[in-house]
């Protein structure tokens, strides 16, 4: 990779919003090419950053092949929220492509209204049975590549009973202690038919980063974290024009001119200046 895209990639990693607004003012063929030289876990940060019509139609500027890999490493909120952009014929030869696994969470996402809840959540969630031990669950969570502070626990109807802090259940003696002594008795969870705009009031918030999704029946669904819902919101609400720096706009006339090296540093370098004006 050359010294200028170790400058792009360490940009969109560090400053991922910042580089999303940037990048949806660009051709979106130019956007395109860069996101294929990127490593995929920093062409989905940026992608996931960028709003996500300005996100597909980067996206269809690409090879099949390049697509699929991109959409393979995304949340399946982001990876639907994107494929709404694409017209039907080519989002369901998408779908056919994509891992089974990622193909069939990214579908149950589309089945929900952009404006519920059950379009934003992380389905790809493995909550535990509340009759398994402590031994069985710490496998369980060991060979998840989940980020969530608790797992969740479920009854034998699969409705939510409550939570597990991980850090206890990794710190707790292995044996064969039932995993309900570690249980923190908690039902709040959210129905994936809610609005956003009322989930986003719900006062669990408070003392929760995510909460457990669940359907009319009260089964667990899925997961949504408190930023992904504020993202959520805002992708909804906001397609502005790409700002660089403190309001200075770019049309699209000086986008061709500069190349994507310069755009970005000379970002960055604003963003620089006003951190040192800041202190």
């Amino acid at each position: 990779m050359s010294e200028h895209m170790n400058f792009v990639r360490h940009f969109i990693e560090s400053k991922s919003h910042n580089a999303a607004r940037a990048m949806e003012g660009l051709p979106p063929v130019v956007a395109g090419s860069l996101l294929e030289e990127l490593p995929q876990t920093t062409a989905v940060t940026a992608l996931t950053a960028m709003l996500p019509f300005h996100a597909s139609v980067c996206l269809q500027t690409l090879e099949t092949p390049a697509v699929i890999k991109i959409l393979s490493g995304m949340p399946p909120g982001n990876a639907s929220s994107i494929l709404r952009h694409f017209k039907r014929e080519q989002r369901n030869d998408l779908l056919r492509r994509l891992p089974r696994r990622q193909s069939l969470f990214v579908s149950l996402t589309m089945n929900y209204s952009q404006q519920l809840v059950g379009a934003w959540m992380d389905p790809d969630i493995q909550p535990l049975p509340l009759s398994i031990n402590v031994a069985e669950s710490r496998k369980r969570i060991s060979a998840q590549n989940q980020n969530y502070n608790v797992a969740y626990v479920v009854n034998t109807d699969n409705t939510v009973c409550g939570t597990v802090s991980v850090v206890s259940l990794l710190q707790h003696p292995v044996g064969q202690t039932k995993i309900a002594t570690l249980l923190e008795p908690d039902t709040s969870a959210i129905l994936a038919s809610a609005r956003l705009k009322r989930a986003v009031n719900d006062e669990n918030w408070a003392k929760n980063d995510a909460l457990p999704v669940v359907d009319r029946q009260r089964k667990l669904i899925g997961a949504l974290r408190f930023l992904d819902l504020l993202q959520a919101l805002n992708s909804q609400e906001h397609a502005k024009i790409p700002v660089v720096g403190d309001g200075n706009v770019l049309g699209f006339t000086e986008f061709c001119c500069i190349g994507l090296a310069d755009l970005v540093a000379m970002t960055l370098a604003e963003n620089s200046m006003q951190d040192k004006d800041s202190i």
